[in-house]
């Protein structure tokens, strides 16, 4: 299993041990983990661009699950996808394993290509082209527990804002599909040679539109959101030149083509061939969202606002061990004291860094910046995230324009922030 650190693969590899298979999870990264079931997990370290690595990964192995790409319009996304994909090819020839499931993406059949559609589309020529026994499975957009992919950014943008911005007119067609459907379709391929020198698309029964999605995702989490569409025409040409000067940005020209490009997601294919049939949208949205809900009913929770706090610093999810030590530390220093500004994030979560900013000019000593210091401190202290409050930064160049970008997106902040620091006063 290349790949098997990502989101989609901590999912297949935890299937495929559940169903009996011994698994050889390939990641470039050293303390890459899954809970072992049986010893019948193998770890190995191994990199898309290093064929020596690759051919370790691959002796002694009946097939491969291939998941490794890089998604982001990175600029070694061609030696990942494609010569990756052909590295690949020349050690399954070398090592004698024949069978190989490709994971693509609903994208790679669009017309007009970004970097990430473009470099999937040419690596599944490149299998198609090995004389191996391979599968592709076109993946639409995958949904899970995990804040990842579109749905990952539905999401957060639900969470965080008032708002969910929209990148053209919301008519995009997707067959939503739940993570755990994605790992049963690759078995059933696996397992099932009719499905060789196929393309599979893979997704949920449910066909909806970009919008549909979205008022699906905020019914269930009982809160309402204004859809703001963003017309293509401006869209495109306003994230080549976001992506041009900042090198993280979260939108790529790949989302904004991909999400305004409509291609056949119909399933009755692998229905057809290997007994497909995923979990309908709605049942998997409410077990995915159920514990969103119940966050609703926990507002003066100060766990909760430690993951907000840690959701936004870091952007990941805390540990249990941290959130004891932030609520444990709250009530001995800051109590229970009331913030207007801090309920207001509680309501909306994507007003913390822009009420953050307003804090540090308009308030610096209140409970509201006291807060968030208090879990930057436990965050910092906390071993599994240290390591990024330590981060080099090479290069005097590359020091001064992080300067400068972190003075521009403060000034920013600043400019939304203190409005909204007036308007959370007075609520």
């Amino acid at each position: 299993m290349t790949g098997a650190a990502g989101f989609i693969g901590k999912n297949v590899v935890r299937t495929l041990m559940e169903h009996g298979c011994l698994v050889r999870a390939m990641s470039r990264k050293a303390n890459y983990s899954v809970p072992a079931i049986e010893q019948r997990l193998q770890f190995v370290t191994a990199d898309m661009r290093d064929e020596d690595s690759l051919r370790r990964a691959v002796t002694n192995i009946d097939a491969v699950v291939h998941l490794a790409a890089l998604k982001s319009d990175e600029p070694e996304s061609d030696d990942v996808n494609i010569g990756g994909a052909e590295r690949l090819v020349r050690v399954c020839q070398e090592q004698n394993c024949r069978r190989l499931i490709n994971i693509s993406t609903q994208s790679a059949g669009i017309a007009s290509q970004g970097i990430y559609a473009r470099t999937k589309s040419a690596a599944e020529d490149v299998f198609n082209r090995s004389g191996l026994q391979v599968t592709n499975l076109r993946l639409s957009v995958v949904y899970g527990e995990e804040e990842n992919g579109i749905f990952g950014t539905i999401l957060k943008y639900a969470r965080r804002l008032p708002f969910v911005p929209v990148l053209g007119d919301g008519k995009w067609l997707s067959a939503p599909i739940y993570i755990r459907d994605v790992s049963v379709a690759i078995i059933g391929c696996l397992i099932n040679d009719r499905t060789i020198g196929n393309t599979y698309f893979i997704g949920g029964p449910d066909v909806v539109s970009l919008d549909e999605l979205i008022d699906r995702v905020c019914r269930i989490l009982d809160i309402g959101r204004v859809k703001i569409h963003i017309p293509f025409s401006i869209a495109l040409p306003a994230v080549k030149i976001l992506t041009a000067i900042w090198t993280k940005c979260p939108i790529t020209v790949s989302n904004v083509l991909g999400s305004n490009q409509n291609t056949d997601v119909n399933i009755r294919a692998a229905r057809a061939d290997f007994g497909f049939d995923p979990m309908p949208l709605d049942q998997g949205l409410d077990s995915v969202l159920r514990r969103e809900r119940k966050s609703k009913e926990r507002n003066d929770n100060l766990g909760w606002d430690f993951e907000l706090i840690t959701a936004y610093l870091l952007d990941t999810i805390p540990s249990q061990s941290s959130t004891v030590r932030f609520v444990t530390a709250h009530q001995t220093l800051l109590g229970r004291q009331h913030c207007a500004q801090w309920e207001f994030v509680r309501r909306y979560p994507g007003s913390l860094p822009y009420l953050d900013a307003a804090a540090g000019l308009l308030a610096p000593d209140s409970v509201f910046r006291k807060k968030i210091v208090l879990a930057a401190a436990i965050l910092e202290t906390t071993p599994e995230h240290a390591a990024f409050y330590l981060q080099e930064v090479n290069g005097r160049g590359r020091l001064v324009w992080l300067l400068l970008s972190r003075i521009i997106i403060s000034v920013g902040k600043l400019t939304v922030g203190v409005p909204l620091w007036l308007i959370a006063s007075r609520t």
